[in-house]
C-alpha cells in the first residue's frame, strides 16, 4: 500500500530491503527501519501485511541518527539493537535487543538520574520471557530525570529473583548497559508553516509562534512540487526574539507548491510538521496553438468573419489571454494589438468575432491565474483572412512600343477585402504580324509586391526592357497582348484583366533643315521668305501631322499689332503651327514670311519640329539659328475729320517714305546733339547710320551730311487704326488698310471731348511694326449722346479729289444737352471667405467689374423732340452706345425712367446704365 501518514503500511510481498530502497533510495538502510520498529537487524526479519512501520527521518518524532550503532553479537552479553525515545514522546524510552542463545529470559533494570547525577532504580524486572517476540522493553521517565539507563542480562529458567545471586544468570554473561541523556532529545515539533507565491514566482515560507523551548536553533524546510516531488530543502535560523523563521525562493512557473518543516539542533532533527497550504505560481504559457482557422457566419444577410483558435491546456491557468495583430512587430511595442481574455473555466479555445478581412493576422496566447500572466507566450501563428480580388485595371505608358526603349505596363490591384497586393501574374502573347504562319509565343511572369510597407499605393508597374535578352526577339511588326491577375491577402488570384495590345515599332526619326529661298541650308536668317524643311522616317510608319514652334533664346522688346511695346522673355514662343502632311507624307516644307513670324535682328531662336506617326509614336528635331534681318521704320500720320451731325470721325492714315542724298563733309560736325540725325560717321569701327536708313558702304573716318529730296507713300506696307479709349485701352477701327492716298476709315463712336487714335504700320518685307499716336483732335460736344439701332455698310471708304466722304451709317441718336447729374458705382467681383483662426476674411477676386451709372436730368416739358427720342429709347430691347462729354464711351444696357406731371414745366428723367461687352 505504501506511504500512509509518513509511515509504511506493509502489503503482501514487501520486505525491508525493498521498503528502504523505495523510501531512501538506498536498500542498505533497511536496518534503520528494523531498529525503529524493534525488529532484528540480521537474518530475515518477519513483517506482516497491514503492519504499520515507523520510517526513521520521515515519521514525525523519529530520527535515523538517534540510535546507537548495533554492537556486534557476543556470547558474553546481549546485543542491544535499538535504544531510543519512542517516536513522538519526550520521556518514553524503548529498547530492543537480541541474543544468540536460548532460552530468551532476561533481567531488565531501568535506572534514572537527575541533574545532580543521583541515580534511582525506576524498574527492576526478572524472568523476562521473550521466547515468542523480539525482546524489548519500554519505560516512562519524569520531567526531572536528566538521563535513563537500561541494563539487560540473560537469566536461567530457575532464577529465584535475586539480582545479587550470580547463579541466577546465564554462565559467562555480563550486563549489557545503555545510557541516554534527555538533553539529546530531538527538537520539538515546530508550528505548521504557511506558504505564499507572488506574481514574480517568489515563494515565501513563514513559521510563526515557535516554542521558545523547542530545543533547536534552526528550521529545516522542505518544499514539494505538485504534491509528490521534493523540489528543494533549505535551513534557516530561528529568530529567538520574535520566535519566527522565514524563507524565500524563486520557483518554477506553472506548478503547485506546499512545504513542511522540522526543527534542528546540529545533526539532530525533530519530527516533520504537517504540510502547509498549497499555492500556485504564475502559470507557464501554453506550449502551442493547436488549431487556427477562419469561420464565416451569415448574420442578417451580411457575412460576419470570425476566427476559431485552440491551444494546449495549462493546469495552473484559470483563464487565458489572446493577442492578435496585422504585424508581429507590433507585439509588445505598439497599441495596434487587439487583446481578448477568456472566461474562467472556459478552457483552451475561443471564437474571435468581427474580424476585418483583407489582412494577415498574427496570434499568440498566454496563461493567467490569480498570481498573474505567464511571462511567455505561445509561438506566434498567422492566418490570412481575405476574399478574392476583382479584375485589375490596366494601362500602359504607350500603345506603341519602341525597340530599344522601355515599355511600362501598369495595373491597379482592386481588392474586395481592402488588402494589399501580394503577387501579380502577367500573361503575354507575342505575335509576329510579318510572319502569319508563325505560332504566337506565350509567357507567364509572377511579380511579388516590392512596395515598401509605408507605400500603400495599389498601382504597380512591370517594365519590359526591349534591350533585355528575354525580350530581344521583339522587332518592328510584333504585337504584345498582355493581361494580369492579382492576389491579395487571401492568396487567391483574381480573374484576368481585359487583354491589352501594344504594337512594337522602330523608333521614328525626323530631320530638320533651315533653308533660304534658294533651297540652301543656312544657320542665319538674312531675308524672307525662308523655309523649315522636314523629313520623317521610317516608311513603315506614316506621318499624320507635323508641329513647328519657334522660341526665343534671348529676351528683348518688340511692338505688337496694337503698337504696344511687348516683352519677349527667354523661352517665349514667337511662332507655332500644326501642319497636315501633303501627298508625300514623309516630307514637309513650311514657308516663313513676315506675315507669319516676327523676328528681331541679332537674336538667337530655336525651332522645334515634331512629327506624329500613325503608330502613335512621335519624333522630334531641333535647330538653332540667328536672325540678321534689318528692321524698317516709317513716318506715320493720319488726317482726322469730325462729322458733328452724325458725331462720327473719318480718319485717313498714311505712311511716308523719305529719300535722301548724302554729301561728303570735310570734318566732323561740331554739335552732335542737334545734328546727329543728319549725319553718318564711323564710330568705334562700327558704321552708324542715321535713323530710318540703311547704311551703304562708307569710307573710313569720313562724315556725310543728309538732305531730303523726295517724300512718297511707302510701298509694301499695311496700316491699322485703333481708337484710344478713356481707360487707356484700344479699340480696333480697321485692319490691313492699304497705304494709299484716298482711303478713309470711319469711327462711329469717337470720344466727345477729344478724338484720339493710334496708327500701326507693318511691312510685308520683314514683318516689322511701327506706330504713332496721332495728335488729339478736339470734338467739344457738351451733350450726352445715346445711339442705338445702328447699321453700317463699311468703315473704309475710298474718295478721290475734293469729293466729300459720305457716312455709311443709319440709326437712332438721342442728344441730351441738359445738365446731367451722374452717379457711378462699381461692383467688384469679390468673395470674402472667413476661416477659423484668421482675424479677417480672405478675399478672392474675379474678373467682373460691374460698372453701373445713373444719369439724372430735367428736360423742358415742351421739348417734344427729346421726349419722343426718350420714349423710343425706352422701348429699345438691345444694347446701346453711350457717350458723355467727359470722353467716356461704352456699350451698355439701359433702363429709362421719367415722370410727366400736369402743370410742371420740366420732366425729370433718369437713366440706369450698366456697361456690357461690345464691339466698335
Amino acid at each position: 500500500m505504501g506511504l500512509e501518514n509518513n509511515k509504511w503500511r506493509v502489503v503482501k510481498g514487501d520486505c525491508l530491503w525493498n521498503i528502504a530502497k523505495s523510501v531512501y533510495k538506498n536498500p542498505y538502510r533497511w536496518t534503520e527501519i528494523a531498529k525503529a520498529n524493534g525488529l532484528a537487524t540480521s537474518g530475515n526479519p518477519i513483517i506482516y501485511p497491514k503492519q504499520l512501520l515507523i520510517l526513521p527521518g520521515i515519521t514525525p518524532g523519529s530520527s535515523s541518527t538517534s540510535a546507537e550503532p548495533a554492537a556486534k553479537p557476543t556470547t558474553s552479553a546481549v546485543n542491544i539493537d535499538w535504544y531510543a525515545l519512542r517516536a513522538g514522546t519526550e520521556r518514553d524510552m524503548e529498547c530492543f535487543w537480541s541474543w544468540s542463545k536460548s532460552p530468551n529470559k532476561y533481567w531488565v533494570r531501568w535506572e534514572a538520574w537527575d541533574s545532580n547525577n543521583r541515580k534511582t532504580i525506576v524498574s527492576d524486572q526478572s524472568s523476562y520471557d521473550a521466547s515468542n517476540i523480539t525482546p524489548n522493553s519500554r519505560q516512562s521517565f519524569d520531567d526531572l530525570d536528566a538521563g535513563a539507563r537500561i541494563s539487560i542480562r540473560p537469566v536461567k529458567d530457575e532464577c529465584d529473583g535475586n539480582i545479587n545471586n550470580e547463579k541466577n544468570f546465564q554462565d559467562n554473561t555480563k550486563w549489557a548497559i545503555k545510557d541516554y541523556y534527555f538533553k539529546n532529545n530531538p527538537p520539538k515539533l515546530p508550528p505548521t508553516p504557511s506558504l505564499s507565491i507572488n506574481s514574480k514566482n517568489k515563494v515565501t515560507i513563514t513559521i510563526e509562534n515557535i516554542d521558545k523551548d523547542i530545543n533547536g536553533n534552526q528550521i529545516e524546510i522542505a518544499i514539494y512540487k505538485n504534491d509528490t516531488t521534493k523540489y528543494k530543502t533549505a535551513t534557516v535560523s530561528i529568530n529567538t526574539d520574535t520566535h519566527f523563521a522565514k524563507y524565500e525562493q524563486t520557483v518554477d512557473a506553472g506548478q503547485t507548491y506546499k512545504a513542511r518543516c522540522r526543527a534542528k539542533r546540529g545533526n539532530i532533527y525533530g519530527g516533520w510538521t504537517e504540510f502547509s497550504n498549497s499555492d500556485q505560481s504564475v502559470p507557464n504559457a501554453p506550449k502551442q496553438i493547436t488549431q487556427l482557422y477562419p469561420k464565416s457566419i451569415m448574420d442578417q444577410q451580411e457575412t460576419q468573419y470570425n476566427v476559431y483558435i485552440e491551444w494546449s491546456n495549462e493546469n495552473t491557468a484559470s483563464h487565458y489571454v489572446i493577442e492578435y495583430t496585422t504585424n508581429p512587430a507590433y507585439f509588445d511595442t505598439s497599441g495596434n494589438v487587439t487583446r481578448v481574455e477568456t472566461e474562467d473555466g472556459q478552457g483552451p479555445k475561443y471564437l474571435i468575432t468581427g474580424i476585418e478581412v483583407g489582412h494577415q493576422y498574427y496570434f499568440r496566447v498566454a496563461s493567467i491565474n490569480d498570481k498573474g500572466q505567464s511571462v511567455g507566450w505561445t509561438p506566434i501563428k498567422s492566418l490570412s483572412f481575405g476574399t478574392k480580388p476583382a479584375q485589375p485595371t490596366t494601362w500602359s505608358n504607350t500603345i506603341s512600343a519602341i525597340v530599344g526603349e522601355n515599355l511600362n505596363l501598369y495595373w491597379t490591384h482592386n481588392a474586395t477585402d481592402g488588402s494589399r497586393e501580394t503577387y501579380a501574374r502577367l500573361h503575354f502573347t507575342l505575335t509576329d504580324s510579318s510572319d502569319p504562319s508563325a505560332s504566337p509565343i506565350t509567357k507567364t511572369i509572377t511579380v511579388p509586391n516590392s512596395h515598401e510597407a509605408s507605400d500603400t499605393s495599389n498601382t504597380f508597374v512591370y517594365t519590359i526592357n526591349t534591350s533585355d535578352s528575354q525580350w530581344s526577339l521583339l522587332s518592328e511588326g510584333y504585337s504584345i497582348e498582355w493581361k494580369v491577375q492579382t492576389a491579395g491577402i487571401a492568396s487567391e488570384y483574381s480573374d484576368y484583366s481585359i487583354v491589352r495590345k501594344v504594337n512594337v515599332y522602330t523608333k521614328p526619326e525626323l530631320v530638320l533643315d533651315v533653308q533660304n529661298k534658294d533651297g540652301a541650308s543656312v544657320s542665319e536668317i538674312n531675308e524672307f521668305p525662308f523655309y523649315f524643311d522636314l523629313s520623317a522616317s521610317p516608311y513603315s510608319q506614316t506621318p499624320i501631322s507635323y508641329y513647328i514652334e519657334v522660341v526665343a533664346n534671348e529676351g528683348y522688346e518688340t511692338i505688337d499689332d496694337y503698337g504696344n511695346v511687348k516683352t519677349i522673355n527667354i523661352g517665349d514662343k514667337v511662332y507655332q503651327k500644326y501642319f497636315d502632311p501633303d501627298s508625300d507624307s514623309w516630307e514637309l516644307k513650311a514657308e516663313m514670311t513676315p506675315g507669319l513670324i516676327d523676328l528681331e535682328n541679332n537674336i538667337d531662336y530655336t525651332v522645334t519640329a515634331t512629327v506624329s506617326m500613325n503608330s502613335g509614336l512621335t519624333a522630334e528635331a531641333t535647330a538653332t539659328y540667328k536672325a540678321y534681318v534689318s528692321d524698317t521704320y516709317y513716318d506715320i500720320d493720319a488726317d482726322v475729320v469730325i462729322n458733328y451731325e452724325t458725331l462720327e470721325a473719318t480718319i485717313h492714315p498714311y505712311c511716308l517714305e523719305n529719300n535722301y542724298e548724302y554729301t561728303l563733309t570735310a570734318e566732323e560736325p561740331s554739335d552732335w546733339s542737334t545734328n546727329w540725325t543728319n549725319y553718318y560717321t564711323k564710330l568705334n569701327d562700327i558704321y552708324m547710320p542715321v535713323t530710318d536708313e540703311t547704311s551703304p558702304t562708307w569710307a573710313a573716318d569720313t562724315y556725310y551730311s543728309r538732305s531730303e529730296i523726295q517724300t512718297e507713300y511707302t510701298a509694301n506696307c499695311t496700316l491699322s487704326v485703333y481708337r484710344k479709349e478713356y481707360d487707356g485701352s484700344f479699340t480696333q477701327i480697321a485692319d490691313d488698310i492699304e497705304n494709299v492716298e484716298n482711303l478713309y476709315v470711319t469711327d462711329p463712336h469717337p470720344a466727345l471731348d477729344y478724338a484720339r487714335y493710334r496708327v500701326v504700320a507693318r511691312t510685308s518685307d520683314t514683318g516689322a511694326i511701327s506706330y504713332r499716336d496721332i495728335d488729339s483732335v478736339k470734338v467739344g460736344v457738351t451733350s450726352a449722346v445715346i445711339q442705338w439701332a445702328e447699321k453700317w455698310n463699311s468703315f473704309i471708304t475710298d474718295s478721290t479729289g475734293d469729293e466729300e466722304v459720305e457716312p455709311a451709317w443709319s440709326g437712332s441718336m438721342l442728344k441730351l444737352p441738359y445738365n446731367i447729374d451722374i452717379s457711378v458705382s462699381n461692383g467688384i467681383d469679390v468673395s470674402l471667405v472667413e476661416y477659423v483662426g484668421r482675424q479677417h476674411p480672405v478675399s478672392y477676386y474675379g474678373t467682373q467689374l460691374g460698372e453701373q451709372f445713373s444719369w439724372n436730368m430735367e428736360i423742358p416739358a415742351d421739348d417734344v423732340e427729346t421726349l419722343y427720342g426718350i420714349r423710343r429709347l425706352a422701348a429699345w430691347t438691345d444694347n446701346v452706345y453711350v457717350r458723355d462729354p467727359s470722353g467716356i464711351g461704352y456699350w451698355a444696357s439701359i433702363t429709362v425712367n421719367y415722370n410727366k406731371n400736369h402743370g410742371e414745366v420740366t420732366i425729370p428723367v433718369s437713366f440706369n446704365i450698366t456697361r456690357v461687352e461690345g464691339g466698335m
